[in-house]
């Protein structure tokens, strides 16, 4: 949903782009933990799971930075 708002309104683009870019690294974080060896399963999850904490850090940061007055 994220993703369309920024897509349709400049306002908002900046949440788009982010959401986009969280998106991509949870299925690259799927994708990796099935291609990479057992030894290294860990690193591929990360990203999946790092990419939300670091999606709610900018979410936070950009909205901290709204003008809402």
């Amino acid at each position: 949903m994220l993703i369309v708002a920024g897509a349709k309104s400049k306002e908002y683009r900046s949440f788009g782009v982010f959401a986009g870019i969280a998106l991509g690294m949870m299925l690259v974080g799927t994708l990796g933990m099935n291609i990479v060896p057992k030894e290294y399963f860990g690193v591929a999850e990360r990203f999946s799971v790092f990419a939300a904490v670091e999606y709610n850090a900018v979410l936070g940061i950009e909205l901290f930075r709204m003008d809402l007055g």
